[in-house]
């Protein structure tokens, strides 16, 4: 259950108080943002309360292919911008 949130970002978790990791219409993949602009993956947002900053914001990844979780590094899906396989 998060708690270390603005209120805006408390109103998406779901009645457990888990974030949602995408939008309910269209599906589209989710990050979060915390009061010292780094970016956290849902896993992470939703363990939040081990991390001194609190989550202000929250937005949908649409087509950034290099964006990274500051607190585990991994990658963060995207709605449109994914590679097409072809390294």
């Amino acid at each position: 259950m998060v708690t270390n949130a603005n209120r805006k970002i408390l109103k998406l978790g779901n009645e457990w108080g888990d974030l949602p990791y995408y939008t309910d219409l269209g599906c589209y993949p989710l990050y979060y943002i915390d009061s010292d602009n780094n970016v956290l993956d849902p896993v992470c947002a939703n363990n939040n309360d081990e991390f001194t900053y609190p989550l202000v914001y929250c937005e949908v990844n649409w087509e950034d292919t290099v964006l990274y979780c500051a607190q585990c590094g991994q990658k963060i899906e995207s709605a449109y911008g994914e590679d097409s396989g072809n390294d």
